[in-house]
């Protein structure tokens, strides 16, 4: 494995321009040329990636694997993808008393660029972390997020009403001989200097890696529920999307998939409707919730694809990273789905193998690897508003 200091010097070069338009039907303009990283997917998994603004910059959230995996480092990566160039890249050692860091999602608040990050404790006691940055990657800040749990973790770093908003879940064992476990949503409000409050609700708690999306002054959120009392014993697969106010109180809720659907994957548009893929057996469904909480559509359709491990909603449509049920002898497709229709279409992105497709504001981008597992981003636009 190259050494980091080798990679760090590579930066980003140009890679293949030879690339398929993403078909009429799309309503999309041509996508750039993919941009190499010069890492691979075994150094750096990478949870998020996310447009930062209106300028073109876009952050990579998650995880530096190094050769001694027992205490992993958390990294990020700033991009300039109408310059197709590397602004910063850095990776983040954990905490003193922690043994792993990984980097869930960032976010630019005025002229720093702020990162929420999960990390686990010597006790193996989950905990989150929040840091600050300067625009050239200096780092300026690095905090605890105090809230109430044995095992704390974020899911989504947004900025609201001029403040930064975190959210997540946070789990409490009860300490009646440890048969119980308690759910809870926290809602972290903080200013630029890291310094706020944060509000547990007690009522359950999405299981980490949910979905969660502000519109407006509302929290959307989409994944699997537990609730607020569990014994350990006890197994839940409780799919829903729930929509909650800036001040902590649910505003309505819904179950849009069938009961113990497994592998859902979400989508929350720029509207506040959500969006919900199930598969099972060649047939996919695809569920739709408004903003007001009404289920506007459930279509079940026969699809080659069986697991999502990717989706965004992008004007008409929704963009997901698919695995074909037969994936042993195919890999991951870009697949570009009709929201009202649920058709699906499968765009040719070249020789790459898609991993995490994301979108803003009209904007996508698309992140893969090569048969080397070498990442790579691409971008393109559509020309349809949400």
């Amino acid at each position: 494995m190259k050494t980091l200091l080798c990679r760090l010097a590579c930066r980003l070069v140009a890679a293949c321009f030879a690339l398929a338009v993403l078909p009429t039907q799309a309503a999309s303009s041509a996508p750039t040329n993919p941009i190499s990283l010069m890492t691979d997917v075994a150094d750096f998994r990478v949870h998020t990636a996310k447009f930062l603004g209106e300028d073109d910059k876009v952050c990579l959230a998650g995880r530096f694997l190094k050769d001694d995996a027992a205490r992993n480092d958390g990294r990020l990566m700033v991009l300039d993808a109408a310059k197709g160039k590397l602004v910063w890249d850095k990776t983040i050692s954990p905490p003193s008393d922690a043994m792993d860091i990984s980097f869930v999602d960032c976010v630019r608040h005025g002229n720093q660029i702020y990162a929420a990050a999960n990390v686990k404790l010597a006790s193996k006691q989950m905990m989150v972390w929040l840091y600050q940055f300067d625009q050239q990657g200096k780092q300026l800040a690095a905090k605890a997020l105090e809230v109430e749990g044995d095992n704390v973790l974020a899911d989504a770093l947004h900025v609201v009403d001029g403040a930064l908003m975190v959210s997540g879940m946070a789990q409490t064992v009860s300490a009646k001989e440890a048969k119980e476990e308690n759910y809870a949503l926290f809602l972290s409000k903080l200013d630029a200097n890291l310094q706020g409050e944060t509000r547990v609700i007690k009522k359950g708690g999405f299981r980490n890696g949910a979905t969660m999306k502000w519109v407006g002054k509302n929290l959307l959120l989409a994944g699997y529920f537990l609730p607020q009392k569990l014994a350990k014993t006890d197994l839940v697969n409780d799919y829903a999307n729930a929509k909650m106010s800036l001040a902590g109180n649910y505003v309505w809720s819904v179950r849009p998939q069938a009961p113990n659907a497994e592998g859902v994957a979400s989508a929350v548009d720029s509207l506040g409707s959500v969006f919900s893929l199930a598969a099972q057996r060649g047939t996919s469904t695809l569920s739709v919730v408004d903003s007001s909480g009404k289920l506007l559509a459930k279509n079940a359709y026969p699809s080659a694809f069986c697991d999502t491990l990717s989706m965004t909603a992008l004007d008409v449509n929704l963009l997901a990273v698919r695995k074909p049920c037969d994936a042993a002898k195919q890999r991951t497709r870009l697949v570009l789905i009709d929201k009202k229709s649920a058709k699906e279409m499968t765009p040719d992105v070249g020789k790459q193998e898609p991993i995490l497709v994301f979108s803003q504001a009209g904007r996508w981008g698309l992140l893969s690897q090569d048969e080397k597992g070498i990442l790579s981003l691409q971008f393109g636009k559509s020309n349809h508003s949400d």
